[in-house]
Formats: structure tokens, C-alpha cells, sequence
């Protein structure tokens, strides 16, 4: 163990990390600085200020990476040269990989591998820190009221889990079979071919409010939480409570009075926590049920003013956290035993797995045999929304508590006489929040898909009315997972399609002649052949795609086509306004004649005798 001193400039709450092969330890601060020293000795080796405040930090064997909320700097561990992307608002995290790359996010955008391009984008800026799956293929990102999940390959949403409060934290499983959610409960999930919610686990924090400062899962299953029940910085209330996923049981709470308590990671069989006092803290969780305290080091303690959480790293038996006044500490925790017991999967009960799978009911379908009961004030889903959505799917409204409810949507401040008059009568019930109901009454993408197709009837006018009572829900943001899409061919002229997210869709010739596209995102999306003339596309989303011989004679303002595939594309009669060309390839492409707005840099490839200042 030794104690390194970090300069003044990190005096203000850095952030640590440490280096996948140990060698290097990393600390950044909220004053932007920066400095990297080696976990054997100590030595200095990257000493650089950051230029605006750090909220993230990573490092893989060749690269340091700090995030902040206007750049990411990467420094080159060997030489200590650093490049530098811009970023454009909090919050911003970034995470490496064993392959070298980073993960990243600015905002809502999520950044995979050395690029200046976003992958893909979150529905809604980020509210707490991202979670790569142990097999690094898939990432979950708390957005706001959901937890979204998506393939890190193929920049496809695979789901997005809604939750009642805002999400905070998530961690996978063992042999990533399953995710933890954090809002101010826990939430388990199957990650199977479409995740399913096991249950629900109440926090005991101690007190009313339910912060959730770190989130982990060990190898074997077993969760810790750092849970605070107090909101501001000068007062903490923290715990760390040890949960058996299996039955959701709270194995036991551990108070630590005075400090807050931040995030959280396993050591074989022990917890490793920094407080706020700088102090690695240990349980050894040899026995789950009774954890105990390990005895720290005496040292003097100062705590600052303000109680902010601090990060954590871990890799093997070492430990980096941030120590008293500041200081990097670099730790081997001696005599750590592996966990023992086989990993806890939570498959399906054998019954449920051995059932045949059925086809997703569809539209009318869907709700049949529910019965809603609405209780307590709705903020967004209005009493016209609700109820049209539900009967369109094929539920029932109950004016009253009664045996046949099925559902029990709540609103605030919902009398508690409802909940005991069901009970009285006998009825059996899920409880749904607001934000789960508005979830549940989206399309599915089963059926985004067939009105889209337009293989059921009046397609494209119940498409648009869904379309309209979201748009007057929540604004024309429609969160309905459409990434990956097959709608080749389609003729998508009479649908309502502004603000979708149809990343690597495959639409090959789809018909969008006079389509306002306005924020439709098409990264990567195969779009060969298809037709825009006379569209609207209004910081419209091209990036990567594939658009060899498209028609593109269109209204084209602020629209990106970075590293697209435009070869034969047909640009007649089409405006451009500040359109992005860098790195796209334009060769035997018809172009207007006017190209003084257009954005472009050395990889743009143009047709023959065509070179724009």
C-alpha cells in the first residue's frame, strides 16, 4: 500500500480509476485536472489539466480518458500526447474496454470506439451512470424514468424498462442473465429474448428519502446497494444493504453514520466502499446474512464540509479509491477468497420455460380480459388518453373498485381507500405507475411494424391518432423501439413520421416522397433507392447510411450525412443548407449546381470534376 500526493488543482472532489492491468492509476478533479501515476511505485506519468470539470474517467492499457461536460480528452499512456472531441452538455460518462475503446456518453449520445459520431441515442438525456454487460456487448443507461438497453454492436434499442421514479443506478447479473434497475426501489429483470420483470425489492434506507449512490452485483448473483436517505450535501444518512436477488430479501443493513457512502464494487468475497471521509471501507460477505466489517486503517480524518459520493475502482484484488485530503490510494487487499456456489441465474421456473411460447397479442387483442382502475392525479396521461388507448386495445374501464380489476393505475395521491376496498372484494390486481401505464399503451413494435407495413386496416390513420395522443402526452418524441426495422419497399407516404429513431432500419426503396422527416435519426439504416423528393428534412440523421441511388431532392437543412454511402445518389432540385458531407462518399452523385453551405472535409469523396471551396 502507499499514499500518493495529488497536486492543489485536485483539491476539490477528484475522480479516480484504475487502469484494467493495474498498472496505472488515474484522479481528475472537479477543477478539470488530471494526473496519472504508476500503481507499483507511485511515479508520476501523465500530469495534464483537463479543460473544463471532470464528470467521468476511464482508462484502458494504452489510453487515459477523462470526460467533461465540454471535451473528452484521451492522453496516450506511452507518450502522454492527447486528443481531444468535443462534447456539448452534462452529463457525460465514459467507460473502457478490454478491446481498447471506449464507451461514451454526452448527454444523450452514446459514443462506441474512437468516433466523432454518436452510435445511437438514449430517448432522453442520461440520470445516472451507464452499465457495459460483463461480455461487453450490450449497454444499460438510466434515462430518465426508464432504463434502456441496448446492443452495443448493432446500435439497436432491445428495450426500455420504465420506471416510477427517476432511475439512478443498474448493474448486470452473472453471465449477464439478468439487470439490476435502481430508482428508490430495486428492480430485477430476464434478460432473455425480451427482458421480463422478476419483482420489485424495497430499500430500507432509514428514512423517507431513497437515494441510491452505487449499484453492484458480485460474480455469483449476490446485489449491495449504497442506499442514502438524505438529499443534500452537508448531511448523510447512508447504509449498504446486502440483497439475495433469489427471493429479493434483504439480508442485512449496515448503517455508516456521518459519511455518505458512494459507489460500490466486489472483491471476491468482500464489499469495497470509499466514504466521503476518503476511507476505503470493507465487509467481508463470506457469509451474505451476516456480514461484518473489516477493521481499517487509524488515520486522521478530516471530513470535508460538503459529503460528496466518491467512485471506486477495482480490478482483481486492487483497489483505487480517494483518500483523506484528496489523495490517490492504491491498495492490494490481502487474503481475498473467490466467492463459492454456483451463479445465481434466476432462470424461469421449469413450467414456465417448458410452456410453448405464444404469439404478442396485437391492438385489440392486447388488453382483452383487463380491467383498469384509474386512482389519484395524473400529470401527463390524461383521463381522454387512457381511456381511448386502453379500449382500443381491447381493455375495459371500471368507474369503480370492483372484483374483475386486473389493473390498478396510479396516479398522485391516490386515496388509500381504493387499495382496501379491492382487497375487500377480492380482486387481483398489478399496480402500474404513471410512467408504466404510458409505456404499456405505446405501440408495441410488433404493431408499430404492421401499421407500418400497413397490414392491418386504416394502417396509417390509427398510426397517426397514436401519434397525436403521444404528441400531446409528451411532445412528438414516440419511444417505441423501431431500431433495426424491416420496412423495405414500403410506401410510407400518409404516416405521420417526425422525431423517430430508425437506426440500422432497412428500408431499401421505401416511398417517402412529400414526408416531413424532421429528426428522424437513419443512422446506418439502408436507404438504397430510396425517394425523398419534395420531403422536408430538417436535422434529419443520415449518418453512415446507405444511400446509393437515392433520391434526394428534398428541402435538406442541417442534415447529416457524415461516412453515408451516397454513390448514384440523385440530388436534383434538392436544398441544401448547411448539409454535413464530411467523410461521405458522393461519387457519381448529381449535385446541385450551389454547394457554398455544405460541410465537408478531406475524406469526402466527389463526383468527377465536382470540388467545392
Amino acid at each position: 500500500m502507499f499514499h500518493v500526493d495529488v497536486p492543489r488543482r485536485h483539491a476539490q472532489g477528484p475522480l479516480t480509476a484504475m487502469s484494467p492491468d493495474g498498472r496505472w492509476i488515474a484522479s481528475g478533479s472537479t477543477t478539470g485536472a488530471l494526473s496519472v501515476w504508476s500503481a507499483a511505485t507511485g511515479e508520476p506519468r501523465v500530469e495534464h489539466a483537463a479543460p473544463a470539470p471532470l464528470e467521468g474517467l476511464a482508462l484502458t492499457a494504452r489510453a487515459v480518458a477523462a470526460g467533461s461536460s465540454r471535451v473528452c480528452v484521451f492522453w496516450d499512456r506511452a507518450t502522454g500526447e492527447s486528443t481531444t472531441l468535443a462534447t456539448t452538455f452534462s452529463p457525460t460518462d465514459i467507460h473502457g474496454l478490454a478491446s481498447g475503446g471506449f464507451v461514451r456518453l454526452d448527454y444523450d449520445k452514446i459514443f462506441v470506439g474512437n468516433t466523432d459520431s454518436p452510435n445511437f441515442e438514449l430517448a432522453t438525456y442520461a440520470s445516472g451512470p451507464l452499465a457495459v454487460s460483463r461480455d461487453e456487448t450490450r449497454l444499460a443507461a438510466p434515462a430518465q424514468y426508464a432504463v434502456e438497453l441496448w446492443d452495443l454492436q448493432r446500435s439497436i434499442k432491445l428495450a426500455s424498462l420504465p420506471h416510477a421514479e427517476r432511475a439512478r443506478a443498474c448493474a448486470f447479473g452473472p453471465r449477464d442473465a439478468w439487470l439490476a434497475t435502481a430508482d428508490t426501489a430495486l428492480h430485477l429483470w430476464r434478460l432473455g429474448a425480451s427482458p421480463t420483470a422478476i419483482r420489485d425489492i424495497e430499500l430500507d434506507s432509514g428514512g423517507s428519502d431513497k437515494i441510491v449512490r452505487g449499484l453492484a452485483v458480485s460474480a455469483r448473483g449476490i446485489i449491495a446497494v449504497s442506499v442514502d436517505a438524505s438529499v443534500n450535501h452537508v448531511d448523510a444518512r447512508s447504509s449498504i444493504l446486502v440483497i439475495d436477488p433469489r427471493d429479493g430479501r434483504t439480508l442485512a443493513r449496515l448503517p455508516r453514520p456521518d459519511v455518505r457512502l458512494g459507489q460500490v464494487a466486489f472483491v471476491g468475497r468482500r464489499l469495497a466502499v470509499a466514504d466521503s471521509a476518503g476511507r476505503l471501507l470493507q465487509l467481508d460477505l463470506s457469509d451474505p446474512a451476516r456480514p461484518r466489517w473489516l477493521a481499517t486503517d487509524e488515520v486522521d480524518v478530516f471530513p470535508p464540509n460538503d459529503r460528496e459520493e466518491l467512485p471506486i475502482a477495482a480490478l482483481g484484488d486492487d483497489v483505487a479509491h480517494v483518500g483523506p485530503g484528496g489523495d490517490v490510494v492504491v491498495q492490494t487487499l490481502e487474503s481475498v477468497q473467490p466467492e463459492v456456489g454456483e451463479p445465481i441465474l434466476l432462470a424461469p421456473d421449469p413450467s414456465e420455460a417448458s410452456a410453448p411460447a405464444r404469439p404478442p397479442a396485437l391492438f385489440e387483442e392486447r388488453l382483452a380480459g383487463a380491467r383498469f382502475l384509474f386512482a389519484g392525479r395524473f400529470k401527463h396521461v390524461g383521463s381522454e388518453f387512457r381511456e381511448a388507448t386502453v379500449q382500443e386495445l381491447g381493455g375495459e374501464i371500471a368507474s369503480k373498485p370492483d372484483a374483475r380489476v386486473t389493473h390498478l393505475a396510479l396516479g398522485d395521491r391516490p386515496s388509500a381507500a381504493v387499495l382496501k376496498t379491492l382487497g375487500s372484494k377480492g380482486a387481483a390486481f398489478e399496480t402500474l405507475s404513471e410512467a408504466a401505464l404510458a409505456q404499456l399503451l405505446l405501440p408495441t413494435t410488433e404493431e408499430a411494424r404492421a401499421l407500418l407495413r400497413g397490414e392491418v386496416k386504416q394502417a396509417a390513420e390509427r398510426w397517426n391518432t397514436w401519434r397525436r395522443r403521444y404528441g400531446e402526452l409528451g411532445g412528438e418524441r414516440f419511444p417505441v423501439a423501431l431500431q433495426g426495422i424491416d420496412l423495405a419497399g414500403v410506401d410510407l407516404r400518409a404516416y405521420a413520421l417526425k422525431v423517430l429513431d430508425l437506426t440500422a432500419a432497412d428500408l431499401a426503396g421505401v416511398d417517402l416522397r412529400g414526408v416531413d422527416v424532421f429528426d428522424v435519426v437513419f443512422r446506418n439504416a439502408d436507404l438504397s433507392g430510396a425517394d425523398f423528393t419534395g420531403g422536408q428534412c430538417y436535422r434529419t440523421i443520415f449518418s453512415g447510411a446507405k444511400l446509393t441511388g437515392a433520391r434526394l431532392g428534398a428541402m435538406l437543412a442541417h442534415a447529416r450525412f457524415d461516412g453515408a454511402d451516397l454513390t448514384d445518389a440523385d440530388f436534383s432540385g434538392a436544398d441544401l443548407q448547411y448539409v454535413d458531407f464530411s467523410g461521405a462518399d458522393l461519387r457519381r452523385a448529381k449535385l446541385p449546381k450551389s454547394l457554398a453551405d455544405v460541410k465537408h472535409d478531406a475524406r469526402t469523396r466527389w463526383p468527377e470534376g465536382v470540388r467545392p471551396k
